[in-house]
């Protein structure tokens, strides 16, 4: 029984850190003109703007390589930066 104990509690100190990391998350967008690109980057695509400043869900996020982190938006319309 105490065997399994440690190696449950194993288990759970290598995934929680995983779990604390999840991406997805609400973001505030403040402007109803932001910009919706087709990918995590300004020279991607732009697709459209989000149709109304509010709070929208968050799924994926990436760095551009420039200094930006991109949100990729849950609807599947495209990334946020």
């Amino acid at each position: 029984m105490k065997r399994l104990l440690i190696v449950v509690m194993t288990l759970l100190l290598i995934a929680l850190p995983a779990l604390a990391e999840e991406t997805p998350y609400r973001q505030k967008v403040s402007r109803p003109d932001e910009m919706i690109f087709s990918g995590p980057g300004y020279d991607e695509f732009c697709v459209g703007t989000v149709r109304k400043a509010g709070v929208y869900a968050i799924v994926e996020e990436a760095d551009d390589g420039e200094g930006h982190l991109w949100g990729r938006l849950k609807s599947g319309a495209g990334w946020i930066d």
